[in-house]
């Protein structure tokens, strides 16, 4: 169960087939990473460390952008072993929350 005080929901993501394929990585929209993530200096990017609300793991991606054509995509990576194991497919969602006492995801 969710405290509404202590997580503040940010955004879901209903995941497209780039997301869900062997290539380990999830396409974020760009507006919703501007405005809910910290913000990433470096191409390179750094890595995040995501808690699982369901279990109690933590997910380490690397979120990063790449230039295209209307300034950055964003993007996590590292996340193959996520997919995995919620057997996520086209279609289903993830959702992101910060914990407003902790700073965490």
């Amino acid at each position: 169960e969710i405290n509404p005080f202590l997580m503040r929901f940010l955004f879901e993501k209903q995941l497209k087939n780039s997301d869900v394929n062997a290539a380990g990585r999830i396409v974020l929209p760009k507006k919703l990473a501007e405005t809910y993530l910290p913000p990433v200096n470096e191409k390179a990017g750094f890595w995040m460390h995501l808690e699982d609300m369901d279990f109690n793991k933590v997910w380490t991606f690397k979120f990063r952008f790449w230039p295209n054509n209307r300034g950055r995509m964003y993007i996590f990576e590292n996340t193959r072993a996520f997919i995995k194991r919620y057997c996520l497919e086209l279609g289903d969602y993830i959702m992101v929350y910060k914990d407003e006492l902790e700073g965490s995801y």
